[in-house]
């Protein structure tokens, strides 16, 4: 009995178009944390030099040793 009710709330939310909604930004956010680990550290190397050309020795003061 409880399957079959699990089953009905299941399908119906497939069927609901916000269900269809927020499974895909689901979808979305899982894409965007696989690309960032992926790319983690490419991405760190690209914005650090930015990073101290912007802001210059501050950062490394707050950063510390």
């Amino acid at each position: 009995m409880k399957t079959k009710k699990l089953l009905n709330a299941v399908k119906g939310y497939w069927n609901d178009q916000s269900g269809q909604t927020s499974t895909e930004y689901i979808l979305l956010i899982v894409v965007v944390v696989a690309l960032i680990s992926k790319f983690k550290a490419g991405l760190v190397g690209a914005i650090d030099p930015l990073i101290n050309k912007i802001f210059g020795e501050e950062v490394n003061k707050l950063m510390g040793p």
